[in-house]
């Protein structure tokens, strides 16, 4: 059996990752729309989650009803509207425990691309745009002679084939949009820490000079911290 296990909802994935004396064990990733028929869930101590979906909340809550929901007001920290995403204050929150610092931004790559900025502790704002996968699936469904998938690990802007041009083309723009960012948001906050997490931030890891942190389980890790 588990001590804890984190729970994750997104829009797309659902991310879990089981501890045992304080260090990741095992970690999963279901897709949300199968929610229903293919979520499973190991024996555990506790279970902690945090979710963007009701719908799927209600779902893993009559499954396991024990589990305890994350909200606004788990957190140790009043600057956050109302309004704002669980996920988006929790990494905040997470960031500048596990980094010591009180002026974070947090890019987080999921089915959105979302900029959260917290200066002296406190929510400062951000921004929201469709993620890179997202886009990706756009421009296949969009185009009728282009292929539904494509990937490149390649940044190359002289492309001859069509998949290539469409890859390189969607990561040359999310990588160049990510960059100018950072500087822009650096030169209002001086000693800014950014802190890159999410499902595609690996593919970006490498190629973005401004980042300080890549810690692609950062929310789960910060639920394990409010279990604590």
């Amino acid at each position: 059996m588990f001590d804890l296990v984190t729970v994750d909802v997104g829009n797309t994935n659902i991310a879990i990752a089981y501890f045992l004396n304080g260090e990741i064990q095992k970690k999963e990733s279901k897709k949300t729309k199968y929610v229903s028929s293919r979520l499973r869930i190991s024996s555990a101590d506790k279970i902690i989650l945090s979710s963007v979906v009701p719908k799927v909340t209600e779902i893993i809550l009559k499954k396991y009803p024990l589990a305890e929901v994350v909200t606004l007001q788990s957190l140790d920290n009043t600057s956050f509207p109302l309004n704002i995403g669980i996920d988006r204050a929790l990494n905040c929150v997470t960031a500048m425990s596990l980094y010591k610092t009180k002026d974070v931004l947090v890019i987080d790559l999921g089915t959105a691309l979302t900029f959260t900025c917290c200066n002296n502790g406190k929510f400062k704002g951000g921004l929201i745009m469709p993620g890179y996968g997202t886009a990706k699936k756009v421009l296949s469904q969009n185009t009728a002679l282009l292929p539904a998938e494509f990937d490149n690990v390649e940044i190359n802007i002289f492309n001859v084939g069509t998949k290539d041009a469409m890859s390189a083309g969607v990561r040359n723009l999310y990588l160049l949009s990510i960059e100018a960012l950072i500087i822009k948001y650096k030169s209002s906050i001086k000693d800014l820490v950014v802190v890159l997490t999410g499902g595609d931030s690996l593919v970006f890891a490498e190629h973005i000079n401004q980042i300080n942190i890549v810690n692609p389980t950062l929310l789960l890790e910060g639920l394990f911290l409010l279990a604590k």
